[in-house]
């Protein structure tokens, strides 16, 4: 039977419990080092902006990356000089070296927690070390559990985008863990205008239709996401561009950022984070057993919470249409046209990636019946192409 599985997780009733401070800080948040903001974006400015470095510092960032990491250290003063990333995801610091033997301007170096997981982490924080670096962690996309080698305790300084693993309207995490750097730095956070409420209030709509949706009003949206898909590549390309463009405008304001809204600090406070990082590591393993010969990443270690399940597709946007007409929904880390324009122009690899890489679903609204059907949904979608298409559709 056909099912329909989500890429995100939805609002459920548990999460709306009213709280008695909303804005007390979250319990999995180390206090005293720890500031919640709209976004991630925030973070990295204000982070790079707690460094408190001369002007011209550069830092290091992999060429495998959003250009919303890259903006915000650009606005807070930074020069960014790009290094490459492997095909696996790990980072290239024999170049990164080079880059830094001939710059006496970079001052920091950023790795990222790719799709959740600590790939290379430990080689960088010893990297930073040797150099005299200060260490950024961006932890967009992972959970800041607050175990030792978990995401938020390697780096001097580490950001994260809660929005990607809990159903928040809009919040980030800026987490200072060098003593030297602290005390946090208060925010002169700004009000918000009609224009960004009624942002929020449409989030917060879609995603309490997500958490309460019955089966058949899932299939109906999924119909539309699928007819979306269908478009033609440009089309959906440029309505993406123009949906990212609307949402986050009011929040490219950094020197005086909007805070965290209510629902949002509602929600952290509510959240079972170690039921949620149980939910994501079951369900991965779920997809070892059905997909491990695809994965992207064929360990799960003890410190990692999944974003989703990465795998790589050389004709990654007609295999995503296929699983979508089959109930599935899948997301792209990252396409082409998010990745910042020297990056794209002149690392190979991260065009690569931004080509090919797909994550399917891992979330923890899903169970392990749908885990599996997603599994058996992507052989079924791989038989298709290739009867289709030939031996020319092929998994890297």
């Amino acid at each position: 039977m056909r099912q329909h599985v989500s890429n995100v997780p939805g609002l459920s009733q548990e999460l709306l419990k009213p709280v008695r401070d909303v804005r007390r800080l979250p319990s999995w948040l180390p206090a005293g080092r720890s500031v919640v903001l709209a976004c991630a974006r925030h973070g990295l400015y204000h982070g790079w902006r707690a460094l408190k470095l001369p002007a011209g510092s550069a830092v290091l960032v992999p060429a495998f990356v959003c250009d919303t990491v890259t903006q915000p250290l650009r606005l807070a003063g930074a020069r960014v000089v790009f290094y490459r990333v492997r095909e696996d995801l790990s980072p290239d610091l024999d170049q990164a070296a080079e880059l830094t033997a001939r710059n006496s301007h970079i001052r920091a170096l950023l790795w990222y927690h790719y799709l959740g997981f600590p790939n290379g982490m430990a080689d960088a924080q010893r990297f930073c070390r040797e150099r005299e670096l200060f260490f950024i962690e961006d932890g967009a996309h992972g959970l800041p559990t607050g175990e030792r080698g978990a995401a938020g305790s390697w780096g001097d300084l580490a950001v994260f985008s809660i929005r990607k693993t809990l159903p928040v309207t809009n919040a980030g995490v800026l987490v200072i863990n060098r003593r030297s750097l602290l005390p946090v730095p208060e925010l002169p956070f700004r009000s918000a205008d009609a224009d960004y409420v009624q942002i929020l209030r449409e989030k917060e709509h879609a995603l309490r239709q997500r958490g309460n949706e019955s089966g058949r009003a899932a299939i109906f949206r999924h119909v539309k996401y699928v007819s979306r898909l269908n478009s033609l590549r440009k089309t959906v390309r440029e309505h993406a561009r123009r949906h990212l463009h609307d949402a986050d405008s009011p929040l490219r304001q950094m020197a005086r950022p909007l805070g965290p809204d209510d629902l949002s600090l509602r929600v952290m406070q509510n959240a079972d984070l170690p039921g949620i990082v149980a939910a994501r590591r079951r369900n991965y393993r779920v997809y070892l057993r059905g997909l491990g010969d695809w994965a992207l990443f064929q360990n799960l270690p003890a410190n990692a919470v999944p974003l989703g399940f990465s795998i790589r597709m050389p004709d990654r946007d007609a295999f995503r249409l296929c699983l979508a007409r089959l109930g599935v929904e899948s997301t792209t880390h990252w396409p082409d046209w998010l990745l910042p324009s020297l990056a794209r122009r002149e690392f190979a690899t991260a065009r690569q990636l931004a080509d090919t890489l797909l994550t399917l679903p891992c979330h923890q609204d899903l169970d392990v019946e749908q885990i599996e059907y997603v599994c058996r949904t992507a052989r079924k979608a791989m038989k298709t192409k290739q009867r289709v298409q030939g031996s020319g559709f092929r998994k890297n």
